[in-house]
């Protein structure tokens, strides 16, 4: 890998951090929330309840179709 390159991914990066401490502070601020919003029970409880709203509007669609009524 060139040095210039090297420089932009990984040395910049570095020294706004030093000369910046409230990026350190923002980035530690937004873990909790990342952590929460990644939970994989939460997920899967959303995705549950995606399923079950989608079940329950599939059966209100069979009942409104006159099709299905006879």
């Amino acid at each position: 890998m060139r040095t210039d390159c090297l420089d932009t991914v990984v040395r910049n990066p570095i020294t706004a951090l030093l000369t910046e401490p409230q990026l350190i502070r923002t980035g530690i601020g937004k873990r909790p929330r990342t952590a929460k919003a990644s939970d994989p029970v939460v997920t899967q409880r959303k995705r549950l309840d995606l399923d079950v709203a989608l079940a329950k509007a599939r059966a209100s669609n069979r009942e409104l179709d006159p099709v299905n009524r006879l």
